[in-house]
């Protein structure tokens, strides 16, 4: 007996692919990624929708070989991010304790007189 309609394997898959599409477009749509990176996270939820879940749908049996190359794809994703993060520079944002507009350069400002 389950309790769910749905098991819950797929469900997750579902939930995840979804969040992982809008994820992917709120990050195309920002701009600060570029290149094959930018289209990762959309790659990653488009992924199960275009390939995973028709194949299932099919058979009628999970595709456990399509499930394991859905990890490559999240395999990229963190390469992606972490290349990302590598290359870009600190903003203001990632000093601790910094505020919008406090000096980067020292903690002393110099006061013209």
């Amino acid at each position: 007996m389950t309790l769910l309609p749905i098991p819950l394997p797929q469900l997750g898959a579902i939930l995840n692919a979804i969040g992982m599409v809008l994820v992917g477009i709120a990050v195309w749509r920002a701009g600060r990624w570029r290149g094959w990176q930018r289209w990762m996270p959309l790659l990653t939820g488009l992924y199960p929708l275009v390939v995973m879940f028709p194949v299932l749908a099919i058979t009628g049996h999970p595709p456990r070989l399509l499930i394991n190359l859905w990890g490559l794809v999240w395999a990229l994703l963190g390469y992606a991010l972490s290349a990302y993060a590598k290359n870009r520079t600190p903003t203001h944002l990632d000093l601790p304790g910094r505020r919008r507009g406090d000096s980067v350069s020292g903690e002393h400002r110099q006061r013209t007189v």
